[in-house]
């Protein structure tokens, strides 16, 4: 029996040095009771932007004091916002400590 020839690679490998993604979630917040809790609140906030009033399906949902600040997965510290309210007072935390 004849022995198949070895084919070359047509793609290039994967240099693993590099970052794959920029993910920033950990166990925390992907975890089945941070899913069913980011659901309650959106729920309870009828997917509506907290902030702004806006109403869609791409919302994120944000603790009002942050957890490095001392703040709890409870209900009452969660709030829905849209994803450029997010930004915003995620950048507002990062200069000066605190929230909107």
């Amino acid at each position: 029996m004849a022995k198949l020839p070895t084919l070359k690679p047509r793609l290039q490998t994967l240099k693993t040095s590099q970052p794959i993604s920029n993910v920033t979630a950990n166990k925390r917040n992907r975890g089945r009771s941070w899913r069913k809790l980011r659901l309650e609140v959106l729920l309870r906030d009828k997917y509506t932007c907290q902030h702004c009033g806006l109403v869609s399906i791409s919302l994120e949902v944000d603790h009002t004091i942050p957890l490095f600040l001392g703040g709890t997965d409870a209900m009452s510290n969660l709030k829905s916002l849209c994803v450029d309210c997010h930004k915003v007072k995620t950048s507002q935390e990062n200069a000066v400590g605190g929230g909107f």
